[in-house]
């Protein structure tokens, strides 16, 4: 019964970042190395628009997600051209990462050299987690028992820029990452610092 209910929730959830996205639905599961934890990530092509694909973790939500002594329950988002397949990797890295190593997952956090690891990319090596700006609805779902889901979205930023986060803090970087209009599903796009 416990399972059925969890499927439901990982549906519910999938529902949800679908509706947002658009675009053409599909789930994949990943594991990590040895084959004994594993993520759902939803793709969604052509997603928010023709030439990108939409990505939101459906079941990243079961592991628990230590928040300032709070459990907030959180999935996944990107958006990635189509040409580069592999960000879905970057993505379900980062939340195996949150599930095994329990690594905190919230605005402002880094995960460093996920692109450059994976030889994505060598301007951006880094992701970084806002609060979601691409997908109107993409927020929080509320699950049983009144915990909700929360989206964070995974940006990539470049060494530079994660310097520049760590002298000045989030908010400053944010402004600058918003001011320069930067195109974060530009692999190789110039640092804005």
């Amino acid at each position: 019964m416990a399972d059925d209910a969890a499927q439901e929730l990982a549906r519910a959830v999938a529902r949800t970042a679908a509706d947002a996205f658009g675009g053409h639905p599909k789930v994949n599961r990943y594991y990590d190395q040895p084959e004994t934890n594993w993520v759902d990530l939803l793709s969604c092509a052509d997603a928010p628009e023709a030439g990108l694909v939409s990505y939101s973790t459906v079941t990243l939500h079961r592991a628990p997600n230590l928040v300032g002594g709070e459990d907030m329950r959180v999935e996944l988002a990107g958006v990635a051209r189509e040409a580069v397949p592999t960000f879905a990797n970057a993505l379900t890295w980062v939340a195996l990462t949150i599930i095994k190593d329990h690594w905190m997952a919230a605005p402002g956090v880094v995960y460093p050299n996920v692109l450059q690891r994976l030889e994505m990319s060598m301007s951006v090596a880094h992701l970084m987690l806002l609060e979601p700006f691409e997908w109107e609805g993409l927020d929080e779902v509320e699950l049983t028992g009144g915990q909700a889901v929360h989206w964070l979205h995974a940006v990539p930023i470049s060494e530079s820029e994660y310097a520049f986060l760590q002298e000045n803090g989030f908010d400053d970087l944010l402004d600058r990452l918003t001011a320069a209009d930067v195109a974060y599903v530009d692999m190789e796009r110039p640092s804005v610092v």
